[in-house]
């Protein structure tokens, strides 16, 4: 299925970062157990059966973690959050500045976004989302 984007004023994903910002945080937790879960490599005797059952426990514990992992990473996308990197802990929120798609950038930590970047530009291309408001404030004064 296709959703179709979702896009967010400056303030509405401001106001919205207070409600993700913890499962932001267990996300990234989550990927962080699961990559180290997933390195443990267990060779099991199919005769022993110790053995084999701490290969279920393993298995079910890394199951489980991958489930809720997945149910948590739906639940932001379906917000329209866009989780861009994990490891760095950056999500982007879609956003429009005259007429083209935006990205508004936000990386775990911070306590507001500071940041926006067009869609080829990744983080290297951010720009202080203060440009946006000096932007929005002169078009104002031209409509007065």
């Amino acid at each position: 299925f296709f959703m179709a984007k979702t896009y967010f004023t400056l303030e509405e994903a401001n106001n919205l970062l207070k409600q993700i910002e913890p499962k932001a945080r267990k996300l990234q937790k989550l990927f962080f157990d699961a990559y180290e879960l997933n390195d443990v490599q267990v060779s099991f005797n199919p005769d022993n059966t110790e053995s084999q059952l701490f290969v279920l426990d393993l298995n079910k514990k890394r199951h489980k973690l991958l489930f809720e992992f997945f149910e948590l990473m739906e639940e932001l996308v379906k917000l329209g959050i866009v989780v861009k990197d994990l490891k760095k802990g950056l999500f982007d929120f879609y956003s429009k500045y005259d007429k083209s798609d935006i990205l508004l950038c936000w990386q775990i930590g911070e306590k507001e976004i500071e940041f926006f970047h067009d869609e080829r530009q990744g983080f290297r291309g951010r720009l202080p989302v203060s440009i946006l408001k000096k932007e929005y404030e002169e078009k104002l004064r031209e409509l007065i």
